[in-house]
């Protein structure tokens, strides 16, 4: 994957650390693509674009003050880009903050993201992209 991928990626990071929901995504075509962990609640789910994507985020971290995402490494699975994370939150009134170790698994396209999967276990999101990889051989 071209390092300008990776740097595309931190971009993206930059924003959601800002808490700029209105930029996020700003690098992804209007039918970005966003797929949460089921324990993501009430927000979680799927978007099927790029302001779907964009309210997720907002609605879901609407109730803290603080919102930290760490990208830790990243991983290059030709045309998917495997990202260690760590998000830090603090909630709305408190001092403590949560901090929760996962995988986001972007799927890049001519530079630009056009799907996200996010993943609370990071196992779970290596399988992810081992199926994906064996979908795309059944293919070729």
């Amino acid at each position: 994957m071209p390092p300008e991928d990776i740097e595309t990626l931190r971009a993206e990071y930059e924003l959601l650390n800002r808490n700029d929901w209105e930029g996020a995504f700003a690098s992804a075509p209007a039918d970005f693509a966003l797929k949460t962990p089921a324990e993501s609640g009430p927000h979680g789910g799927a978007a099927t674009s790029r302001e779907g994507a964009r309210r997720v985020y907002r609605e879901f971290f609407a109730g803290f003050d603080e919102v930290e995402f760490e990208a830790e490494e990243f991983f290059d699975h030709d045309g998917w880009m495997l990202v260690h994370i760590v998000m830090r939150a603090r909630p709305s009134g408190t001092s403590a903050t949560i901090e929760r170790r996962g995988a986001d698994l972007w799927t890049m396209q001519d530079g630009r993201p056009v799907r996200l999967d996010i993943f609370t276990d990071r196992e779970e999101a290596e399988k992810a992209v081992e199926k994906l990889r064996r979908a795309q051989q059944k293919v070729l």
